[in-house]
């Protein structure tokens, strides 16, 4: 199975920046940074970064950095976003078992107070 690892590299990206690991203002490291950290080349590194920039959740200039953006309500709009494609996911999987939506409401509040015990 041939997979390209530039969509792996976007996503780990972009998930520092939704977590904050990469702070809004913050520069990404270089492409060449990026290359060694991912044990890639920097072509692939530098389609992933292409397609970060894309989300808007960075910025590049010719001969600059990339940077996060400092609008933190858009990174939280982008956060929330990827929260909802998570819980949509779930909720289709849930679904092809049968469930139905007031009882994926229960699971999903039993689920978090059995995490907030511990």
């Amino acid at each position: 199975m041939n997979t390209s690892i530039y969509p792996q590299i976007k996503e780990s990206l972009k998930t520092a920046i939704l977590t904050g690991r990469i702070m809004p203002g913050q520069r990404l490291p270089s492409v060449r940074k990026l290359a060694k950290q991912f044990q890639t080349i920097p072509n692939t590194v530098q389609r992933a970064t292409t397609e970060l920039c894309k989300t808007g959740l960075v910025t590049r200039q010719l001969g600059q950095p990339m940077i996060v953006i400092s609008n933190v309500e858009q990174i939280e709009a982008s956060r929330q976003k990827k929260a909802i494609i998570v819980i949509q996911e779930c909720i289709r999987t849930l679904k092809k078992l049968n469930y139905q939506e007031e009882e994926i409401i229960n699971l999903i509040s039993l689920a978090v107070a059995q995490k907030s015990k511990g």
